[in-house]
């Protein structure tokens, strides 16, 4: 990426510059850690797969990845991978991401069913939404879900960051899932919402 690049996002450079997926790498560690500090540290935020320099570009819009650091007796490990939503695995497909559209998307000349035909990309084969998992993490029954707005939560492997799948579990949910559910500190109880931007669903 070339962050000199003046039509690149601000959202692709530094703290936001996207990153390769990794397998478990040691880190080194400068002083000493707390005995009493034991544990894995999640992260979840948007890392386009694509190169998107000098191209329209929201963070909304990126690949969700998991980020994982664990500290352990031994020292303390790292690694990431991307959540293998639908979408993504569609756009890799494709060998393109939705969000190339969006300058398209933007130009006034196109008819309404142009640019209903390239919002079709973002749909799966049923007409529901596929989101990029790329929002927040949920950790709840014991599992760790990654969550977006409006699409299902997409289960992830606590241990590996392998995509177990999607998560339709969940009573009363339909087909969404808000990327902000709240856990009662005193019940445990697990309060979210759901809604479509689609009318048909």
């Amino acid at each position: 990426l070339d962050s000199s690049n003046k039509n690149t996002s601000s959202f692709l450079k530094d703290a936001w510059k996207p990153t390769n997926p990794s397998s478990s790498t040691q880190l080194p560690v400068i002083g000493k850690l707390p005995s009493t500090l034991r544990g894995t540290f999640y992260r979840i935020g948007p890392n386009p797969q694509f190169s998107m320099e000098g191209k329209p570009y929201h963070p909304f819009d990126g690949d969700g990845m998991v980020h994982a650091i664990q500290i352990t007796d031994s020292g303390c490990k790292y690694w990431c991978r991307y959540v293998e939503t639908k979408r993504l695995l569609s756009d890799r497909e494709r060998g393109t991401s939705y969000a190339e559209l969006a300058e398209q998307l933007n130009n006034r000349n196109q008819s309404t069913k142009e640019l209903f035909h390239k919002l079709q990309t973002t749909l799966d084969s049923e007409g529901h939404r596929m989101g990029k998992a790329n929002t927040s993490l949920l950790y709840y029954m014991n599992r760790l879900f990654a969550l977006e707005e409006s699409d299902l939560p997409y289960e992830i492997n606590p241990h590996t960051l392998e995509t177990v799948g999607q998560y339709e579990k969940f009573p009363t949910l339909s087909r969404s899932f808000t990327a902000h559910p709240c856990i009662c500190p005193r019940t445990k109880e697990l309060f979210y919402c759901g809604y479509s931007v689609l009318p048909h669903e």
